[in-house]
């Protein structure tokens, strides 16, 4: 059996499943995946750090299954940019597939609302009874004119210094690059107190290493 079959076989594949990767899933793998309601996390700077290129993400928004996106670990990504793996995502589905057609900017862009069916949470809406989750951006910057296609804009141009102000819940958490109850040297500090433990204790040396 594939890996799918198998979780499947023992009962763990359902609307609460949510499979890390899954990006060598068979056709037949996605379509019980979709059969099931399971859901993907799909983390493209992981998958092209590692040159593996497959049109996973072309066959997955094809047969409708809930994909969103993910960093994966900083040992992979580097910086934890949903935007970059975003564009990534993109990229990857063009190269995989030598079709600069496919992977369109809508069907791409959708992925980005896909947490509430994973989280089960008020979470893709701005409406009454959901939660108030947003990320403000500066209309002004360059990235996101001339706003011929303010959507190309958003997937292929715009970056983390285009967002002015995050809202969790309500609670504003960040605004013009100052994180609030958490002070950017402190941050600092902690990072360099933990970082030995992301090396291998028998060569002192990080988990994974690229050229």
């Amino acid at each position: 059996m594939t890996p799918i079959e198998f979780i499947d076989s023992i009962g763990l594949l359902d609307e609460n499943t949510i499979l890390a990767h899954a990006y060598y899933a068979t056709n037949s793998d996605l379509d019980l995946i979709k059969g099931r309601d399971g859901n993907i996390s799909h983390a493209a700077k992981t998958y092209l750090k590692f040159a593996w290129v497959n049109n996973f993400i072309n066959r997955a928004v094809e047969k409708g299954i809930n994909v969103s996106f993910a960093t994966d670990g900083a040992a992979s990504n580097s910086n934890y940019s949903i935007l970059e793996v975003a564009r990534l995502s993109a990229l990857l589905g063009k190269i995989a597939d030598l079709n600069p057609t496919t992977s369109k900017i809508g069907d791409i862009l959708k992925l980005f609302s896909n947490g509430e069916k994973f989280l089960k949470k008020p979470i893709s809406k701005i409406k009454e009874g959901y939660l108030a989750d947003l990320v403000f951006l500066d209309k002004y910057s360059p990235r996101l004119n001339p706003p011929i296609n303010i959507f190309a804009n958003f997937l292929y141009s715009v970056s983390e210094l285009d967002i002015k102000m995050v809202m969790i819940n309500g609670k504003i958490v960040y605004k013009d690059g100052e994180i609030f109850g958490y002070k950017k040297e402190k941050l600092i500090q902690d990072i360099n107190k933990v970082y030995k433990r992301l090396l291998r204790k028998d060569t002192d040396k990080p988990m994974q290493t690229f050229g």
